[in-house]
């Protein structure tokens, strides 16, 4: 059975390793030396909500969201910024209980919409193939 719940300071640790998978699947490196000290600051900043997804207590995946409020008017939008579960647990099924989740906590939280992009490419396929979302914009990037 999946649980999601806040990732407190006994998690850090199975959420660290989670998170090693992630990087060295999603982007084919090492994490860099100083990753540990910087996934737990994700974990702990403010406006950062940080997830685990959890099945038979054990972490499987986690995510990050943040609340962006808009300057022109007074509506919220909630952007997942991370997400990774696990190769095995990326069923159908569960990644249906997780947008619930994340739609849920949107919704009891006042924000008008969800935003992802293709940077998070379980996620982002999954959503894109099986709910109702339209793409907003196309994010540009200058390197310096």
């Amino acid at each position: 059975m999946m649980e999601i719940r806040e990732i407190r300071e006994k998690d850090y640790a199975s959420a660290i390793d989670v998170s090693n998978i992630a990087i060295k699947e999603l982007f084919g490196t090492e994490p860099a030396f100083d990753f540990n000290f910087k996934i737990k600051n994700v974990f702990v900043t403010p406006g950062n909500v940080t997830r685990a997804i959890y099945v038979d207590e054990m972490m499987v995946g986690l995510f990050v969201l943040t609340e962006e409020r808009f300057i022109h008017n007074d509506k919220k939008k909630l952007n997942i910024n991370f997400f990774y579960i696990l190769e095995e647990y990326r069923t159908k099924e569960n990644m249906v209980e997780v947008y619930k989740f994340i739609e849920n906590f949107a919704y009891t939280n006042g924000n008008e919409s969800i935003g992802f992009d293709s940077s998070l490419p379980h996620l982002s396929n999954f959503l894109v193939e099986n709910i109702d979302v339209k793409q907003q914009s196309i994010h540009f990037e200058k390197a310096l």
